[in-house]
C-alpha cells in the first residue's frame, strides 16, 4: 500500500513538474523585457526579508506567510509563498491539503517535493489552481484556507495534518 502511495505521489509531482516547467520555459510573445526583470527584482526583494506574518507553530514545524503572487506566462495558477522551518529531528515532506480560495476547494502542487532537514527551512511556493475556481487574478483571491500536511520523507507516513489555517490576503 506504501508503495503505491509513493508511485502515485510521485507521478503527481512529476506531472506538476511537468506543467510548470513547460509554462515558464515557454518563450513570451511580448518583446518587453522590462516586466520580466521587474518580476526577478520583486522576488529577491521578498526573500531578502525576514518579517513574514506567522500563521502557525507547534512542536513539528513553525509556518509564516511571505506572499501571494501570479506569473504572467501561467495561466489559471497562483503561488502560496511561505516560509516553513523544521523544528523537528525528522526529515519530512510537506504539502497543504483541504485547500480553498474564498470558500472555493482548489488543488494545489508544489513542483517539486518540499523536504525539510531537521532544523532547516524552506520558503518554495504552492502552486494554486485558481482556474477552475473561476479566479483570473490573484487581486481576486481576499482569503485562503488550507492544513498543512508534514509526512515522513523515508515511510511516507503522516506526521501530523495541522488544524485549519486561514490567511486574509487583502
Amino acid at each position: 500500500m506504501k508503495k503505491i502511495i509513493k508511485t502515485i505521489v510521485f507521478v503527481f509531482v512529476f506531472i506538476i513538474c511537468l506543467v510548470v516547467a513547460l509554462s515558464l520555459f515557454t518563450p513570451d510573445d511580448s518583446s518587453d523585457t522590462t516586466t520580466d526583470d521587474t518580476t526577478i527584482q520583486s522576488s529577491e526583494t521578498t526573500n531578502e526579508k525576514d518579517d513574514y506574518k506567522k500563521i502557525y507553530e507547534d512542536k513539528y514545524i513553525k509556518a509564516s506567510y511571505i506572499d501571494c503572487y501570479e506569473e504572467e506566462a501561467v495561466e489559471g495558477c497562483a503561488y502560496l509563498a511561505l516560509k516553513i522551518e523544521n523544528k523537528s529531528n525528522k526529515t519530512f515532506m510537506v504539502s497543504l491539503s483541504d485547500t480553498s480560495i474564498n470558500d472555493t476547494m482548489v488543488n494545489t502542487g508544489s513542483g517539486l517535493p518540499m523536504i525539510i532537514k531537521p532544523s532547516k527551512n524552506s520558503r518554495q511556493p504552492f502552486t494554486l489552481f485558481t482556474g477552475a475556481a473561476g479566479i483570473n487574478s490573484v487581486d481576486e483571491i481576499k482569503t485562503i484556507s488550507f492544513k498543512i500536511l508534514l509526512l515522513d520523507n523515508d515511510t511516507v507516513d503522516t506526521i501530523e495534518e495541522t488544524k485549519e489555517i486561514e490567511i486574509n490576503v487583502k
